[in-house]
């Protein structure tokens, strides 16, 4: 098979010549348009490094896409429950994905547990709540759905009927979810009755990566950002506001929270600490008491990080991968990567997973040397779900696949 040359950069420093041994960039091009070539159900690993065993467990074409589809993007996510009285052996995945289906899938198999279609896109993860699941759909509602069999507990409709792109959470006896219209609403999670709706201006007309989702502090406290660049607290009961954060740093344009804040257990000061983005200037880590700055690292467009083990790994659409202390806030690693674009990571033990439209690109956690990419024939835009030494996803050619890694 041949080599896949993946040309990195280390610091703001190109490596001469990719990886030593390997072809062109031209000979990249041309093995490219091979693959582009290949069946949607072709998969193909294509190692830089000595890189881990990855085998298929199994594949499935969930939905065929539309004809002449030119550069098709599926950022669906799974949520993947382990066990449980409705749960099969080996677990089970809830999927959303752009065909406006969310289906429960046997984890151990690839068949469909159940499925129901929406009115529009999914790309949220979806949410556990005991014995049942809650998916915010693009098609502007909010639902709970029984795990077993997908029968429809409610059904609200989000204010206006805006969209929703973010999970949302479980707060006390509240489901807070946010939707596109930079707004956050509170909903009864037995009934899906609104408790509260709270929105702020937009700066412009549209956001640069889509919308912050809700974190819960506490069963009575919980947090979003806004495309104003603010980010703020909020009391669950009444939607009363507790705390405003405002990390635009004196910049006035594209200062979009998009990504979801984070909540790590210990910060600095020994409190526990909200990790949140504001597109045009940085990652910020807060104290989630007050609000207050703890540490900035400045940069475009940084994703919601994937934390392990007191680090913090993310990625930007300028091809950056970076890790970050989460004490310091300051960068261990950072590394370039120069062939599509990155849009989250995941981390396991070993290695960070890194969809970035061309494949799958995993990387060792420890130095940011890539050692594998995964190939489908129209790549991978979706942040996967990995349990159990499985990584299980959806591609942008609409297949869905369980994938050992070893």
């Amino acid at each position: 098979m041949m080599p896949y040359r993946v040309q990195l950069r280390d610091d703001g420093t190109r490596t001469p010549g990719g990886v030593p041994g390997f072809p062109s960039r031209a000979a990249f091009v041309a093995l490219a348009l091979v693959l582009s070539a290949l069946p949607t159900a072709c998969l193909q690993a294509v190692s830089v490094n000595p890189a881990p065993a990855v085998s298929t467990e199994w594949r499935r074409t969930l939905y065929a896409l539309e004809m002449f589809e030119y550069e098709p993007v599926d950022a669906g996510s799974t949520l993947f429950i382990p066990k449980g009285d409705h749960v099969p052996n080996g677990g089970m995945l809830v999927a959303v994905t752009k065909d406006r289906y969310v289906r429960a899938i046997e984890a151990a198999s690839g068949r469909d547990i159940w499925k129901i279609r929406t009115g529009a896109v999914n790309v949220a993860r979806p949410l556990e709540l005991g014995e049942d699941i809650v998916v915010a759909s693009m098609d502007g509602h909010l639902y709970r759905l029984h795990a077993r069999n997908g029968r429809t507990i409610f059904k609200s409709e989000f204010p206006l009927g805006e969209g929703m792109t973010a999970s949302p959470a479980l707060v006390g006896k509240a489901l807070v979810a946010t939707s596109i219209g930079n707004r956050i609403a509170a909903f009864d999670r037995d009934t899906g009755a609104l408790l509260w709706d709270k929105k702020r201006p937009h700066v412009g007309e549209f956001t640069i990566s889509g919308q912050a989702g809700a974190m819960a502090l506490s069963d009575t406290q919980v947090v979003t950002g806004f495309s104003d660049g603010r980010l703020v607290a909020y009391g669950v009961e009444d939607g009363a506001t507790l705390w405003s954060t405002d990390l635009r740093e004196g910049k006035s344009q594209f200062v979009d929270i998009d990504t979801t804040p984070q909540l790590l257990k210990q910060g600095p000061k020994g409190r526990p600490m909200i990790v949140a983005g504001a597109y045009a200037v940085g990652l910020f880590g807060l104290d989630a008491a007050t609000g207050d700055v703890e540490w900035l690292v400045r940069g475009e467009g940084f994703v919601r990080p994937a934390a392990a083990d007191g680090m913090l790994y993310t990625t930007q659409p300028s091809g950056w991968v970076s890790a970050i202390d989460s004490q310091r806030g300051a960068i261990v690693w950072k590394r370039k990567v120069d062939i599509g674009i990155p849009t989250g990571v995941a981390a396991t033990r070993k290695y960070l997973l890194v969809p970035n439209g061309e494949g799958m690109l995993l990387m060792r956690r420890e130095t940011g040397r890539p050692v594998t990419m995964i190939r489908d024939s129209r790549g991978f835009s979706a942040v996967p779900e990995y349990a159990y030494g499985t990584l299980y996803t959806i591609s942008n050619s609409g297949v869905y696949y369980a994938l050992n890694l070893y």
